[in-house]
């Protein structure tokens, strides 16, 4: 008897053993896995007459509303009919060059407030696909919007464009609004 009582304290041994041995293991702690934020691609800036431009690779000095003789859209954005409003775009730096030339491109859309299209262009620089323009024209991106006609002077007109570099992968995509008097 004191035979099988002594296997019986061994094989509890045993158990108490592998049972310490298991709850003794610490736990596994991960970690939190903290994801790092990525950087946008693009910058987001608003300029005088509140253009807003989104900026991707494209270093900006500035963005401007004129007229045709060069005086500043008042603050207000308010213009007459058929007066022409010139959107520029002045870049410090931008555009692949290829060839000792650069390559932009540009189109435009026009909306009133109430949703109606005015005015979608395809790409405003092809003339200048096969050619390029010379450097230093292309830090100077104007953009021209003229109302002609406006039934509802309550509705205010929405100008929105994108500039891009046809060699690459830079873009400004923006708005601006224009109230008729």
């Amino acid at each position: 008897m004191k035979l099988f009582q002594h296997r019986h304290i061994c094989l509890f041994s045993i158990f108490l053993f592998a049972g310490i041995t298991v709850f003794a293991q610490q736990p596994v702690l991960k970690k939190p896995v903290v994801k790092k934020p990525i950087a946008s691609l693009y910058t987001v800036k608003t300029f005088e007459n509140g253009i807003k431009l989104k900026i991707k690779g494209f270093k900006v000095k500035g963005a401007y509303l004129l007229f045709d003789d060069d005086t500043k859209v008042p603050a207000n954005n308010t213009v007459e009919i058929n007066q022409r409003v010139n959107m520029l775009i002045v870049l410090d730096n931008g555009f692949v060059a290829e060839n000792g030339m650069k390559y932009p491109g540009a189109s435009e859309k026009i909306v009133l407030s109430n949703g109606y299209k005015v005015l979608e262009t395809g790409d405003l620089f092809t003339a200048y696909d096969s050619t390029g323009v010379k450097p230093e024209d292309a830090n100077y991106i104007i953009l021209k919007a003229v109302i002609t006609q406006l039934e509802n002077k309550k509705n205010h007109v929405i100008v929105s464009f994108r500039v891009w570099d046809k060699k690459g992968p830079d873009e400004i995509t923006g708005s601006y609004k224009l109230f008729i008097k």
